[in-house]
């Protein structure tokens, strides 16, 4: 939310002095040059204007007449030459010390050249008993954003106008106390707030999670006739409409809302051109570092950071350094904190003893604000008042939102190493920050099932696979449904196991994004396939592999046909060795031949691709 510009609009109206009631008294030339002057001025040719007023001076007193003086410096003001305006200002107040009026508009030029000390000066030298027939709520909201006073500088005779209430809640925002600022925007009027107001309590709303007041405020924006018009302001509001849609799960029609609009944009803006990218990063994720890479200049954060996360995520640490040393500058401009856990990430390889103490550090941080919030809890309790928060919980989901990417990397190193007790360690220490995290539950269920704890495993990726079927199949990974089958199968719960494959052909028939599900049922059959023949269950095991190869359609997978091979040849060994019983052998080897006759025929007319199908999972980082 970016501070209210000053001196826009309706805001700071420097002084225009009438020239049918300038000089009266004067002589005629006076008023002759007055009337001149006030033509140009209507005009806005204010360049004429001043060279109009100035030939006045000349012919006048010397360059000591208030109101020729004073009107030069409404020109120069409206020029935007700010410096001349408050020299032609600071001419009237030494003439007229009494000239209030003037003497504000002296503060406004000092808050334009950002020179905030000197405004507040001038401002001491009105007598506050004026300040509200002046208007000066908005000078003092602008210097009060900007942090150049304190609230309690504030005269109290303007404590309770609109502007100042607006800024004192944009301090708050700032800071994270969103329940705060949202009490302090229920003061002002809703006929005296603009579409900056209302964003600001949206986005308040939304970092409070609550997210159909946010929507709410949202939609509101795009229906009115201004908003519609301007495509500044449209754009921020569905960008940000897309991230509340994303957040209550809805991402089709997130990704809908946002694809649409870009589309009818000549020239699109960064940001909406950044998350249309974020969105699409899963499935080419080449194209999204290019796109990425490309906005930095114009976006550093968040695309910068994304595109070296989005690296770390794919674990090409070399080549996620490589941009950090060719974009140094741009670097400068992510959060601090986000820097530092994105560096620690990076260095996680090469010393994860940096990662263990960071993460310790973390969790005595992620202490403290979880007892930060337990008192809140009880303040509020005590209040009555559930409405509003200090934004604590907010703060909490920040600091983990820092706290996983570092525990996933240092979690990777040791799941690398085959040390599975160690990680579910490191899990368990985390489970109070992290328990509602998708990936970290995620990456749990990863470690119980490669330790062989099938119940447990099961029991969290049946939650994952629940909100999936909710939200849509493709919002998880292919690899969830095909351990959760395993699961069920190593229970003895073959029906479940069943359930799922026909779940993933029923979505085939009836989805229009057939590929992403064809994807996820490809690899259930391999997970399934593979799991069967190293039980030495060859028969099953190579009928899932056929189902696997069956379900490719136009391409075969290198990855895919290495799992098959290693199916077949795990079988050829047994076969060679004598071991298998003489119904399992045969029923076996007739499979393999009718499938090994129907691969030599498709491949005449398949093509072999390298799409990569991660059958041992990665940890994810959060992005």
């Amino acid at each position: 939310m970016s501070s209210r510009e000053v001196m826009d609009g309706a805001l700071f109206s420097p002084r225009k002095c009438s020239p049918d009631q300038a000089g009266q008294n004067r002589s005629v030339w006076v008023r002759a040059f007055i009337r001149m002057a006030a033509v140009h001025i209507r005009e806005q040719r204010f360049g004429d204007a001043i060279r109009t007023l100035r030939k006045g001076l000349a012919k006048g007193r010397g360059g000591r007449d208030k109101v020729l003086m004073t009107l030069i410096g409404h020109c120069y003001y409206h020029k935007g030459d700010f410096v001349n305006a408050s020299h032609a200002y600071t001419v009237v107040c030494a003439l007229d010390p009494k000239s209030f009026e003037e003497r504000k508009c002296l503060a406004q030029c000092y808050v334009r050249l950002d020179n905030d000390q000197r405004a507040i000066e001038e401002c001491r030298k009105i007598p506050m008993r004026y300040y509200f027939r002046l208007g000066m709520a908005d000078l003092f909201a602008t210097l009060l954003e900007r942090g150049s006073i304190l609230y309690s500088e504030i005269p109290e005779s303007i404590l309770c106008e609109p502007q100042i209430l607006i800024a004192q809640a944009l301090q708050r925002f700032r800071s994270g106390k969103y329940g705060d600022a949202l009490r302090l925007m229920s003061f002002v009027p809703p006929k005296q707030m603009d579409e900056n107001d209302h964003y600001l309590m949206a986005v308040c709303h939304y970092g409070l999670k609550r997210y159909k007041s946010a929507l709410a405020l949202v939609n509101q924006m795009l229906q009115s006739r201004k908003n519609g018009k301007d495509i500044s302001t449209k754009a921020r509001c569905l960008n940000m409409k897309c991230a509340i849609l994303y957040q209550i799960g809805n991402e089709t029609e997130a990704k809908e809302v946002l694809q649409t609009f870009y589309e009818s944009l000549n020239e699109p803006d960064p940001v909406t051109w950044h998350n249309v990218v974020l969105f699409h990063a899963p499935n080419q994720p080449q194209d999204a570092m290019q796109d990425w890479l490309q906005l930095a200049e114009e976006l550093p954060y968040p695309s910068l950071s994304n595109l070296v996360l989005f690296c770390a995520r794919s674990m090409e640490f070399d080549r996620a350094v490589d941009i950090l040393q060719d974009n140094k500058s741009l670097w400068e401009h992510v959060p601090q904190e986000l820097r530092e856990v994105v560096e620690i990430i990076l260095s996680t390889d090469s010393d994860p003893e940096v990662a263990g103490e960071r993460l310790g550090e973390f969790a005595e941080e992620l202490d403290k604000i979880h007892g930060d919030i337990q008192n809140e809890q009880h303040e509020i309790w005590q209040s009555a008042d559930w409405r509003f928060s200090n934004g604590t919980a907010f703060a909490r989901e920040e600091a983990v939102v820092q706290y996983l990417p570092i525990l996933m990397s240092y979690a990777k190193l040791r799941w690398d190493d085959e040390e599975f007790e160690t990680t579910e360690m490191l899990f368990e220490a985390s489970a109070k920050y992290c328990l509602k995290n998708k990936i970290w539950r995620t990456n749990l269920a990863h470690v119980l099932f490669a330790q062989e704890r099938y119940e447990a495993s099961a029991s969290l990726y049946k939650e994952i696979w629940d909100e999936a079927k909710k939200d849509g199949i493709l919002s998880v990974q292919a690899i969830i449904p095909a351990n959760l089958a395993v699961s069920y199968v190593m229970t003895n719960q073959n029906k479940r196991a069943e359930e799922i494959a026909s779940s993933l052909e029923l979505n085939l028939k009836q989805t229009e994004e057939g590929n992403g599900v064809r994807y996820h049922l490809i690899v259930l059959y391999l997970v399934l396939g593979t799991l069967y023949c190293s039980k030495k269950r060859f028969t099953f095991g190579i009928r899932m592999n056929v189902l696997a190869y069956q379900s490719c359609k136009d391409s075969l997978d290198f990855d895919i046909w290495h799992y098959m091979k290693r199916c077949i040849l795990a079988f050829l060994e047994e076969l060679g060795k004598g071991t298998l019983p003489q119904l399992e052998a045969s029923t076996a080897v007739d499979l393999l031949a009718a499938f090994l006759q129907d691969l030599q025929y498709d491949l005449r007319r398949k093509t072999v691709s390298g799409t990569t199908v991660l059958i041992n999972q990665a940890f994810q980082l959060t992005t």
